[in-house]
């Protein structure tokens, strides 16, 4: 039986290329903001770029919040004699929010506890132990629309904030000369993915080359295969 040696390299290049364009490609983009070591209370902005949506069509977006920081327990002591004090704690909330309009992106907390210790006459600071924190958060596809803008692009802001430190205490024998405070200090990075399908079209060059070169050696190979029988 003859082979049509042109017509079986047609029909692999042929099919090959429809591999390669029969399905949309799953791409993303990614962004970053990292903010240094700042004192509480802050509030950091960023712009960030909206999704193209020339780009394709979005199945998910993230936002990763990465942080180390310290929050510290503070005991002023207004009394000339030192004074013992139980569970002094301080708690300095940080969050993401943006694009305007929207709610609370991320939320985490610095947190110090000190079981017990002893206020000396003035202000006290009790440094509480360095905390590594990662959290990641899904935005809902129905609020996709603010996070995507027509070809040619935009920018929205992403905040970092850090509130105000919620404190307290027991002073051991309740004379009232205990006050409980708090502060803390972060630095961290916050990174937004755009998660999407990219549009069904012609091979990136590469695949290109990919698909001639195996057509080449299919023609070549059938070739040789002819020859040796003849």
């Amino acid at each position: 039986m003859q082979v049509n040696i042109n017509k079986l390299a047609s029909l692999g290049v042929a099919i090959g290329f429809l591999a390669a364009t029969g399905a949309a490609k799953a791409q993303s983009v990614s962004q970053m903001f990292s903010f240094p070591t700042t004192s509480a209370s802050f509030s950091l902005t960023h712009p960030f770029n909206l999704f193209d949506s020339s780009l394709g069509t979005l199945t998910s977006i993230t936002i990763e919040l990465a942080t180390t920081g310290t929050a510290n327990v503070t005991v002023g002591n207004s009394d000339s004699n030192p004074h013992n004090f139980t569970n002094a704690f301080v708690t300095l909330p940080l969050t993401v929010s943006g694009p305007p309009g929207s709610t609370t992106l991320l939320s985490e907390n610095l947190t110090a506890n000190i079981a017990s210790g002893v206020a000396n006459p003035g202000n006290n600071t009790f440094p509480g132990v360095p905390a590594t924190n990662d959290i990641t958060n899904s935005i809902p596809s129905a609020d996709f629309s603010s996070y995507e803008t027509p070809p040619n692009g935009g920018t929205f802001i992403i905040t970092v904030a850090s509130a105000s430190a919620t404190s307290g205490g027991t002073e051991v024998g309740g004379s009232g000369d205990l006050g409980f405070g708090g502060n803390g200090n972060a630095s961290g990075t916050v990174t937004l993915v755009y998660n999407y399908q990219g549009p069904v079209g012609t091979p990136e060059p590469g695949t290109w080359a990919l698909l001639f070169a195996s057509g080449s050696i299919s023609v070549l190979e059938l070739r040789r295969r002819r020859a040796r029988k003849s």
